[in-house]
């Protein structure tokens, strides 16, 4: 059960051991540029000038959005800013644990792909050594997956959305959406299709919920000067009191947030050098999108498959559609997990695909248990045709492609 285990350990020692090279090797001028992941350069600025006040953890809750990313570093912290990579090996090294406990009875491809997700992400890898939330994020998805698909356990449940909340908030509420979504599968509620479908429905009717100069102000400021097609998020904004064109564009955003970033990204900085962190994008890009095929494609063959199999007996089942007729729940509740956490993300009027890191290790535990040799193949063909028909898209209208990586000239003071 525990052999992909050490196996990817060692990677993960091995390439936190390059990352950390690179990162103490560089200098302006060098060839390469982007070494670090900028989120951590904020939160290290603030650790730095509070981590000693007295009220730092009435602090940490009064005037930042992730308190439980400054309480995380904070005992490193006071022994040496430069330890922040201890806790992020730990933590990574506690995710591979539970990729090995939840996906070891879906076979070894399972666990090995889900396990090389955490292992091999580049992001998280450049991101090792300064504070960061998508190592801690990663880490508690994947406990909660466990807990609420696996082993039932509501303790694992609660303590993962207690501490999700505290590293980023409106991740706990997707995730209580969704264990609320497992529960009435688990029992056969009536009416839970409403419940995977509620995404669809905030989206939809997002007028009755938010106010059009609000979204505009709180969204669109940030974005306002940047050199990147927003199209999108004018007609989203535009189109919200219309419910054809708010689920039209809740689509587009979908398509965006699974597959965007594999044609979307930079590997070079405006001066040419190579943008590790950009590159880095690209990979988890192409990741991620090889994986959200694979789940459209799962539960497509699953409806066709529980479709056959009602028509066959003739016999409905009670509450409505369920996966009774596939032979693994557990694998079902929790690509519906990762179903669910897509579609609530997409509500967002920017694509940000992103957020969907987190999820990667368990989407790529999905791929190993469900991918055989024609679905790969079928996938490959289909991103094929998608990535053709943006080239395309781009050439006939032509919208501009992703800007090059702005050239960072300094080092924060947390790498090595």
């Amino acid at each position: 059960m525990w052999w992909p285990l050490w196996p990817n350990c060692a990677m993960l020692l091995v390439a936190s051991t390059v990352v950390v090279a690179l990162q103490m090797l560089w200098y302006t001028g060098i060839g390469y540029n982007n070494i670090f992941v900028p989120d951590g350069d904020t939160y290290y600025n603030f650790l730095k000038d509070e981590f000693l006040s007295p009220d730092y953890f009435t602090l940490v809750f009064d005037v930042t959005p992730n308190p439980g990313v400054y309480i995380l570093y904070y005992p490193f912290f006071l022994v040496s800013d430069r330890l922040c990579i201890v806790p992020n090996f730990i933590l990574m090294v506690l995710s591979l644990v539970l990729c090995v406990r939840l996906f070891h009875p879906f076979g070894s491809t399972a666990t090995w792909l889900a396990s090389l997700a955490v292992s091999l992400n580049p992001y998280t890898l450049l991101g090792i050594t300064g504070p960061n939330k998508e190592t801690a994020l990663t880490f508690l998805v994947l406990l909660f997956v466990y807990s609420a698909v696996a082993k039932r356990s509501l303790t694992g449940v609660l303590l993962s959305l207690l501490v999700i909340t505290l590293v980023r908030p409106l991740y706990a509420i997707i995730f209580l959406g969704c264990w609320f979504l497992i529960l009435c599968f688990q029992n056969k509620v009536r009416f839970t299709s409403l419940v995977l479908l509620s995404p669809v429905l905030v989206a939809v009717f997002s007028q009755f919920i938010y106010q059009a100069p609000e979204m505009a102000e709180s969204f669109f400021a940030a974005y306002s000067s940047a050199d990147t097609p927003l199209d999108y998020y004018s007609v989203s904004l535009s189109g919200a009191s219309n419910p054809l064109v708010a689920l039209v564009m809740y689509l587009f955003r979908c398509l965006g947030n699974a597959f965007s970033t594999m044609v979307r990204f930079s590997p070079f900085t405006e001066e040419g050098e190579w943008a590790l962190l950009g590159a880095g994008y690209g990979v988890y890009g192409m990741a991620l999108a090889f994986g959200m095929m694979n789940l459209l494609f799962y539960f497509g063959s699953r409806i066709v498959s529980a479709r056959r199999v009602e028509l066959a007996d003739r016999r409905a089942q009670p509450g409505g559609w369920t996966f009774s007729s596939v032979p693994s729940a557990s694998l079902q509740l929790t690509a519906l997990t990762v179903l669910f956490f897509w579609m609530c993300t997409s509500i967002n009027f920017f694509i940000q695909s992103r957020y969907l890191m987190p999820i990667l290790p368990v989407l790529f535990g999905i791929l190993g248990a469900t991918i055989t040799r024609r679905r790969f193949v079928q996938i490959a063909a289909f991103l094929l045709v998608l990535a053709g028909l943006y080239f395309g898209a781009q050439w006939a209208l032509a919208f501009k492609s992703a800007p090059p990586v702005i050239h960072e000239s300094f080092k924060p003071e947390y790498l090595p």
